[in-house]
């Protein structure tokens, strides 16, 4: 298939979230530092969407390293999507919190110590790896460095959304004041080969 490439040109359209969310394998889970930022945009909609959550929390808030279904991290991140987002489509809104990511793991204990010593895209995204395989369960991605200012990323298992993966790593090249262009090629269900370069700013 065709990559799909951005230089963050805004996306058109929204996420099918109930066709991801048939996809979506039932053993497939996120650890609650990931849920727990979407889910306090849209606190104040949490009647409305605990009900239709497989495993809501029983605190009502997410434990940073408890796993959660990942299905409901996409029904919380759909709504906060929406929330947040709320001048464009929904998949550009999943696209622009996804950017956010890195963020989310440095507030951590276990973040700050990992993205503590990182030098720039290139460490940065090797880095992702370890961080994504760590914090998600079924899923698994392999990041590759093909040159001092690209690297390839390969996803299998994955049934987040694509605009996801768009966020994740502009989201990480910007963090390091760079420019980044993002190419994303789908290869069968479930399998994504993303191929990221950047310039300096």
């Amino acid at each position: 298939m065709e990559a799909e490439r951005s230089a963050l040109a805004p996306f058109v359209g929204d996420v099918d979230l109930e066709r991801l969310l048939r996809l979506v394998p039932a053993g497939h889970t996120i650890k609650g530092a990931f849920v727990a930022a979407p889910a306090e945009i849209v606190a104040d909609e949490w009647s409305r969407l605990e009900p239709t959550l497989l495993r809501p929390p029983r605190s009502g808030k997410f434990v940073t390293f408890s796993d959660y279904p990942l299905s409901d991290f996409l029904r919380i991140t759909d709504a906060a999507a929406r929330r947040r987002h709320a001048d464009v489509g929904t998949s550009e809104g999943h696209r622009r919190l996804a950017r956010a990511t890195f963020d989310i793991f440095a507030a951590t204990a276990l973040g700050r110590v990992t993205l503590s010593l990182v030098s720039g895209p290139s460490s940065l995204l090797t880095k992702y790896e370890e961080i994504f395989n760590r914090m998600l369960s079924g899923p698994r991605v392999g990041v590759y460095v093909t040159s001092p200012e690209s690297v390839e990323v390969s996803y299998t298992g994955y049934y987040s959304t694509r605009e996801a993966i768009f966020g994740v790593l502009e989201g990480a090249v910007m963090a390091c004041h760079r420019n980044p262009v993002v190419s994303v090629e789908a290869r069968g269900e479930g399998r994504y080969l993303a191929r990221v370069s950047w310039a300096s700013t």
